[in-house]
C-alpha cells in the first residue's frame, strides 16, 4: 500500500506511524481541485483504504519544500 501511494502524483512522503492513523501522507498540489482529485480518484484506486483525514497546512515554521521550475531565494 505505501508503494502504491508513493506512486501518486504530488506525493512527497508515506511513513507507517503509531497512534490513531496507520500512514502520514504527504502531498503538495497546486490546487483544491487537484487535492479533490488525488482523495476521490488516485487514492480510492489503492486498495485497502478504509478512510482518510485531511489536513491541510495553513501555517509552518521550518518546512521546506523545492518546487519544481520554483525561481531561486
Amino acid at each position: 500500500t505505501m508503494e502504491k501511494i508513493a506512486q501518486l502524483k504530488g506525493v512527497v512522503s508515506v511513513c507507517n506511524v503509531t497512534g490513531k492513523y496507520d500512514l502520514w501522507v504527504e502531498v503538495f498540489l497546486e490546487s483544491r481541485q487537484m487535492l479533490r482529485s488525488f482523495l476521490v480518484e488516485g487514492l480510492a484506486e489503492v486498495e485497502g483504504i478504509n478512510r482518510t483525514e485531511t489536513f491541510l497546512v495553513l501555517d509552518a515554521i521550518n518546512k521546506w519544500i523545492e518546487l519544481p521550475g520554483a525561481p531561486e531565494g
